[in-house]
């Protein structure tokens, strides 16, 4: 092993930690981080890295400092960008993540992620139109980017563009039919088109998929409701929160 020739080989410790990252075995993973930039202070890719793990365990705060310290050393390092944004994203910060996802598209135009995780971020924002741009920006990047497909349903769904929204459905579902959360997308734009006996469909197809699916039992729910069959209502309601459910 590289490390044990020259134990103060950077890349051998970076690359010990991607391995170790890679089988979930985060502490590990960033003790090694920190030996890489131990030896190597400006290493921009160990830093990046140490922000993903430090993620990876929750420490958001944490992972953003890590992912300052990669920029500071390789400005235009697109990736580290977008991963700041994910991190702010999860501190609440959707103002600031906007603008880092808006960083790591201006060094890099075609960013799938990052123009999805903008869509998301304006998603969160309430600025459906800007977010829709930008779901359909990510689409023609990668037409086959199903997340940004659903983020693009979320962006109809809050313009009130039903029947666009359940075609957006349609292809998502197509890209991968057995992504439970096409399903349940699928559901609440039938709900909200009043096609409830399809909603429910919709539902029972995304729990047999993810029997564990705790957002498609509660949604099942509102379609029994709708529909006003009750007893399988409060069951299928009961089911929710027994699944962690706090809507």
């Amino acid at each position: 092993m590289a490390i044990e020739f020259n134990p103060r080989y950077a890349n051998a410790w970076h690359n010990k930690g991607a391995v170790l990252g890679d089988l979930g075995r985060y502490d590990e993973a960033l003790e090694a981080y920190d030996r890489a930039i131990e030896f190597n202070p400006r290493y921009a890719s160990a830093w990046s890295n140490k922000g993903n793990v430090l993620g990876e365990l929750g420490r958001y705060d944490d992972a953003r400092e890590a992912y300052d310290k990669a920029i500071e050393f390789d400005p235009k390092f697109a990736v580290a960008w977008n991963n700041k944004g994910n991190v702010l994203g999860k501190l609440g910060r959707h103002d600031e993540a906007f603008e880092a996802y808006d960083k790591a598209i201006e060094i890099d135009p075609k960013f799938a992620d990052a123009w999805n995780n903008k869509g998301l971020a304006l998603l969160k924002l309430s600025r459906y139109v800007e977010a829709l741009d930008a779901c359909d920006k990510t689409i023609e990047i990668d037409p086959k980017y199903v997340d940004a497909w659903n983020n693009k349903i979320l962006a109809l769904l809050g313009l009130g563009r039903y029947d666009e929204a359940l075609k957006a459905c349609d292809k998502a579902i197509e890209i991968d039919p057995k992504y439970a959360i096409n399903w349940n997308h699928k559901g609440i734009v039938l709900i909200m088109l009043g096609r409830y006996d399809e909603a429910l469909k919709a539902y029972d197809k995304a729990i047999e998929i993810d029997p564990k699916y705790a957002m498609a039992w509660a949604n099942r729910g509102i379609a029994l409701q709708k529909l006003g069959r009750v007893p399988e209502t409060n069951a299928a309601l009961t089911k929710a929160k027994e699944l962690g459910f706090k809507g």
